[in-house]
């Protein structure tokens, strides 16, 4: 975006200053444009120093942030109300940080098994207590992108979970499954959309 800023005034500064050039044979009114063309260069670059490069770094930690980078650090003084918006947006990512934090602390020490799938029925998080259900060994993260039913049957099937992800409504259901250690297990399973 600013380098498209920058070719249209650089484009519209040389278009003035061939238009004053070949429209002027008085010294005066020359030394005048070129004088008007330095004071607007000026502008341009409090411009780009005190607004457009704060802005731009705004931008960048908050798409961090968005990321779940929260350590990233702003690059500019940004004073006035750029300084204000920025010491917000800097507020925001660290409750982000605090609340994403807290949200994994409890989420990894419950007891009860669990699996949170992404849209397509993979596995995007789960705990400890849903491997050792399972017994496969390996830790959660080495299962992320798997199916759920390959991860918990270990067989392509319909789940409950593809279910609830086609019907956008909560399912629940008590069955038995085999473990990867071929031990009958008998579950109560509840699923529900995010």
């Amino acid at each position: 975006m600013r380098r498209y800023f920058y070719l249209l005034l650089s484009l519209a500064s040389l278009l003035n200053l061939a238009v004053i050039v070949l429209n002027t044979d008085n010294l005066p009114t020359l030394a005048l444009g070129i004088v008007g063309l330095l004071v607007l260069g000026g502008v341009v670059f409090c411009l780009e120093r005190l607004v457009l490069a704060p802005v731009e770094d705004m931008r960048r930690c908050a798409t961090a942030f968005t990321a779940g980078q929260p350590d990233v650090r702003f690059n500019d003084d940004a004073v006035g109300e750029l300084g204000s918006l920025r010491e917000s947006i800097a507020a925001l990512g660290k409750s982000h940080a605090e609340k994403s934090a807290l949200s994994d602390t409890v989420l990894h020490n419950l007891i009860t098994p669990m699996a949170i799938l992404d849209a397509k029925g993979c596995l995007e998080w789960l705990n400890e207590p849903m491997v050792r259900l399972t017994e496969q060994d390996g830790t959660p993260e080495s299962f992320h992108g798997q199916h759920f039913s390959e991860f918990f049957y270990n067989e392509q099937r319909e789940t409950i979970s593809d279910k609830v992800i086609r019907t956008k409504e909560k399912q629940f259901a008590k069955a038995q499954m085999q473990s990867h250690k071929n031990n009958t297990k008998y579950i109560s399973i509840a699923s529900f959309p995010l």
